[in-house]
């Protein structure tokens, strides 16, 4: 077995008392990755604690999860009523004898994220009884107010933490939550760097008529381009890769318009509606309300996910962008905004339900047609 001599985040905690916000993004992007791959595979961990997630090294570790004597198979809407867990980093609904799903384990990446913030778990306590009877009462988890935290982080904290399980963030929104798909602002220049590489490179091509070539990157760039526009926090950066993103979408559009390309890469999907004018337009008039257009950056991202063929990704994201505009429909005046988003909804509510299916009937030779289909 791979050996990894950092030790385990529970030590590395305690060294430290407690870690930086970007630190802690780190990590916890690194077990975002681990969880996103049990939950392709339907099985759910039991046993989140720092103590179970292992460091490569001293030096730049990277986090590795370990440790998976409790973990069992457990699909999404699949319930389960045997205690499991570590007391401290366990599940309030596991506790009360409850049934519970895998959302539990949620709930123990956001206890490990409270510690790594605060140094200590939530619900610390001298023994296993004062323990019990914490977790046992219906009080919301206090988030300290003498550590400055981002509204990214204790949005995700919050969220991971509702005692209730419908409450909770699910695995989809977990996955595009924008403190989990966010970048450093170090790693998000040099990513910027190597993308404007690209970018030229596209352009170059296009000079000496080799279209199918500049397509292709300009493809890549933009399926590189649409999580950082999502997860940016810094205003100024933001509205630079927004405007890569739109010029690569543009010259993508216009070099897949021409025939010589067009047979080559027929189907290589483009994250727009079937009207990409259309979608322009709803982008523009969403860009004065946030939440708006978050929600339609995330379902930009599943559309991606959709291309790639990594269908759970695909459908959670889908989910997560129609939660939210379906929410700011009821309230959003009639008019052309409505109008196209009522219409962009119904494509993604559409492509979403055809992909619960398949998920649901576990077929590989469907998957392997859905990567073949026009998802847009």
């Amino acid at each position: 077995m791979e050996y990894c001599d950092g030790g385990d985040l529970s030590t590395f905690i305690h060294s430290r008392q407690k870690l930086d916000e970007n630190v802690c993004q780190l990590f916890l992007q690194q077990l975002a990755s681990a969880l996103q791959y049990l939950r392709q595979n339907n099985v759910s961990h039991m046993d989140l604690k720092p103590k179970n997630l292992l460091l490569t090294s001293k030096i730049n570790p990277q986090l590795k999860l370990a440790d998976f004597g409790l973990a069992q198979s457990l699909g999404n809407d699949e319930k389960e009523t045997s205690l499991k867990g570590s007391p401290l980093y366990m599940a309030p609904e596991i506790l009360l004898n409850k049934y519970y799903d895998a959302s539990v384990d949620l709930w123990s990446v956001g206890v490990i994220l409270y510690e790594c913030l605060f140094g200590r778990a939530p619900y610390s306590s001298q023994n296993l009884a004062d323990l019990i009877e914490k977790i046992k009462t219906d009080c919301a988890i206090k988030i300290p107010t003498n550590v400055k935290l981002s509204p990214e982080v204790g949005d995700l904290l919050r969220r991971l933490l509702k005692r209730k399980p419908e409450e909770r963030i699910t695995f989809g929104e977990f996955f595009n939550h924008p403190f989990i798909v966010g970048v450093p602002a170090e790693v998000a220049a040099e990513k910027g760097r190597q993308l404007m590489s690209l970018i030229q490179r596209a352009k170059d091509y296009e000079s000496v008529k080799r279209m199918n070539e500049a397509f292709d990157i300009y493809c890549d760039v933009l399926k590189q381009l649409i999580p950082m526009v999502q997860s940016e926090t810094d205003l100024s950066r933001k509205v630079w890769f927004q405007e890569k993103a739109d010029f690569c979408f543009k010259r993508a559009e216009k070099l897949k318009a021409l025939t010589s390309v067009s047979k080559d890469v027929k189907h290589t999907p483009l994250p727009a509606s079937p009207s990409v004018a259309a979608f322009d337009e709803l982008r523009a008039l969403v860009s004065t309300t946030p939440s708006l257009k978050s929600a339609l950056d995330i379902g930009v991202v599943a559309v991606q996910y959709d291309a790639e063929g990594q269908f759970a990704n695909a459908l959670g994201g889908y989910e997560a962008a129609l939660q939210q505009i379906i929410q700011l429909l009821s309230k959003e005046p009639r008019g052309k905004r409505k109008e196209l988003l009522h219409k962009q909804a119904s494509i993604w509510m559409s492509r979403a339900e055809k992909i619960k299916i398949q998920l649901e009937t576990h077929s590989e030779a469907q998957y392997e047609d859905m990567r073949q289909c026009n998802i847009q």
